[in-house]
């Protein structure tokens, strides 16, 4: 795929992300949810290209933490050391797909405003076709026990 990489990391380094995409940043889909989860981080940015990559790295898989929430379906990303959420990832029909957290890109950009989505409620099968569409192929997850 071709198309800009923009790298990420926690704030100590430990895990870190490149996510590639042809779209430029104005353009990207970016979305904030109401789920209990995003609400106690304070709101994290997500975004996802269907058709770009997300390789992640870590540097000690003994500290990152891989939560579950609502539906049990996607393992969020954070580290245990500074506490920062990075993403998150679910099993494809063809491999992983991810959805990055925004707010650790390294380079500081600006992108569209948010769309503030709901999901409460949403049909188990619908929000499984809904990430299907919009979530990024993961290339790389080195993922710790």
């Amino acid at each position: 795929m071709s198309g800009k990489t923009y790298k990420a990391s926690c704030g100590c380094g430990n895990i870190t992300y490149e996510y590639t995409t042809a779209l430029a940043p104005k353009d990207w889909p970016v979305r904030t949810c109401d789920c209990e989860f995003c609400s106690k981080r304070n709101g994290p940015v997500h975004c996802g290209d269907p058709n770009g990559s997300l390789a992640f790295s870590v540097t000690d898989p003994a500290a990152v933490r891989r939560e579950q929430h609502g539906t049990r379906t996607a393992d969020f990303i954070i580290c245990a050391k500074c506490d920062g959420y990075m993403g998150a990832i679910m099993p494809g029909d063809t491999g992983p797909l991810g959805v990055v957290n925004l707010e650790h890109l390294e380079d500081g950009l600006s992108w569209p405003p948010l769309d503030t989505l709901k999901w409460q409620g949403e049909p188990f099968d619908d929000r499984m076709a809904r990430r299907r569409r919009n979530w990024t192929p993961v290339t790389r997850w080195e993922s710790p026990p």
